[in-house]
């Protein structure tokens, strides 16, 4: 048996946040993005340029960031999904939440891209204690719904052939895997 060499790690940059989640990178701007869910900000980070992030305070909980094909950071937040303009800022709206009234409802939550280039992003139950929620499809503007009854919708990857879609309704304590025709 070999030995285990411990690697040193030290911390970058240190923050204090609410739920941190969702990190992006972005190797055409090399910069890498998160976000701070409950209280609704973004974060960028360039490595070479900054000692600190930016951030961008926003007045709505973000659930997750994806990037569009030119490379737009698109936000999924409580209201909707929307492309985000280059100070981090919301330009327009791709689709409203379905499960939002403006003033209660389900938010979205995790999502990630299809090897097709579509955002899938699913909602959590506002109590999260009620299946109330869903997973979706936006392809352009359009935003379809693949599959309800969840109760927080987490963990969404696609195999590195694309062939399956791996979700979690995180009360449950499993992953679950489709088979995934990007058709």
């Amino acid at each position: 048996m070999g030995l285990i060499h411990m690697a040193h790690l030290d911390v970058v940059v240190k923050l204090e946040m609410d739920l941190g989640e969702s990190p992006l990178w972005d190797y055409r701007q090399q910069c890498l993005y998160w976000i701070d869910i409950n209280v609704g900000r973004i974060y960028a980070w360039k490595s070479s340029v900054d000692k600190q992030p930016v951030c961008i305070q926003l007045n709505e909980p973000v659930g997750c960031l994806a990037l569009s094909e030119q490379h737009h950071v698109i936000a999924a937040m409580k209201s909707g999904i929307c492309q985000l303009d280059a100070e981090l800022q919301p330009a327009f709206f791709l689709a409203k939440n379905p499960e939002w009234d403006g003033e209660k409802g389900n938010r979205f939550n995790d999502g990630c891209v299809d090897p097709l280039k579509r955002l899938w992003v699913g909602t959590l139950d506002s109590e999260e204690k009620h299946s109330t929620a869903a997973l979706y499809c936006l392809s352009g503007t359009e935003l379809e719904k693949k599959k309800s009854g969840i109760t927080i919708s987490n963990g969404l990857a696609f195999s590195p052939a694309g062939d399956w879609l791996y979700h979690t309704d995180s009360p449950k304590r499993q992953v679950v895997r489709h088979r995934f025709n990007p058709q």
